[in-house]
């Protein structure tokens, strides 16, 4: 019997003594958890549930580090490509279409770093009862962000909202104008689902050097040319799906406002930023978020966390 057939038999029941209860993973950026979750589905016959907020787009697979062809093929992957980049896809669509997936598989692995949906689907809070309005949203995107910011602050002068963040004040304005209430007090909180939560750690200087390395990576592995198709296809980087790291920083590079260097350095430098915020979602100091260092043998820990729960 092979270790990983050992392994899966062990930890069948585990999942089912646990209350059902499915495995998640988070932290930063290039932290290495999509490689653990892929590791761990493999280990224990688990299949992948994405939350990832750039990873629902097609045609933008290298700039969100979306998991390859192979590693699909390896582990089942479920909300990857489930929409154009010129589509919208919310907070509220990821609930009902994680929730769905997570109804049909056995021993589902969520992984991502968009926190606001990871929060959403654990029951910690989000304003997911309001739908998108398209025009509004149109308004808002092209505002500067200290406009944002300042509307924000007039509509709801207690919102308590990532300043850097433009979709998350976006969605901001689009709540409180909608209800007609301060954001927090339109936070619907979902029936939460039961999870063992392992969070992945580095010293920061360890993981921005990782960053740095990762974007360097997928300039090598075609992405000014992944930009330029999006580009050629008629996705302007107005969309919100070319908010993600570096995609608009590469646009500019490709209309002559930034050389390779230039974009590539601030994307680097958001990167960092962005690492940094998530840090507000998951806290090191959360008692519920099993913190492991990303440097060492992780998903032997995890399987080693899982064994104990059953005991």
């Amino acid at each position: 019997m092979s270790p990983a057939t050992t392994a899966s038999s062990a930890l069948a029941p585990t999942l089912a003594e646990w209350g059902g209860r499915i495995v998640v993973i988070v932290g930063p950026t290039a932290v290495g958890k999509s490689a653990a979750a892929i590791e761990l589905a493999g280990r224990i016959d688990g299949e992948i549930v994405s939350a990832d907020s750039r990873c629902v787009y097609r045609y933008m697979d290298i700039g969100t580090a979306k998991p390859t062809a192979e590693e699909r093929a390896r582990v089942p992957h479920y909300l990857v490509d489930l929409v154009d980049p010129d589509e919208d896809y919310s907070v509220a669509h990821f609930l009902r279409d994680a929730r769905a997936a997570l109804a049909r598989i056995e021993r589902p692995i969520v992984v991502g770093g968009t926190g606001y949906w990871v929060a959403a689907l654990l029951g910690k809070g989000v304003s997911a009862s309001v739908g998108p309005n398209a025009a509004l949203r149109s308004e808002l995107e092209v505002l500067p962000i200290e406009e944002l910011r300042g509307r924000l602050a007039r509509l709801d002068p207690g919102a308590r909202v990532d300043p850097h963040n433009r979709r998350r004040l976006i969605r901001a304005v689009e709540v409180v104008t909608a209800t007609g209430r301060p954001f927090a007090e339109s936070t619907a909180r979902p029936e939460p689902l039961p999870a063992v939560v392992f969070g992945l750690t580095l010293p920061r200087d360890l993981l921005y050097q990782r960053i740095d390395a990762r974007y360097d990576q997928m300039v090598a592995a075609g992405w000014v040319d992944e930009v330029r198709s999006l580009l050629a296809r008629g996705y302007g980087r107005e969309l919100p799906a070319m908010s993600g790291l570096g995609y608009r920083e590469i646009a500019a590079h490709l209309s002559g406002e930034l050389t390779l260097d230039e974009a590539l350095h601030r994307t680097k430098l958001r990167g960092h930023r962005y690492a940094r915020s998530q840090y507000n979602w998951f806290k090191l100091d959360d008692p519920t978020i099993r913190w492991l260092d990303a440097r060492g043998p992780v998903v032997d820990q995890m399987i080693a966390a899982l064994e104990r729960g059953r005991r």
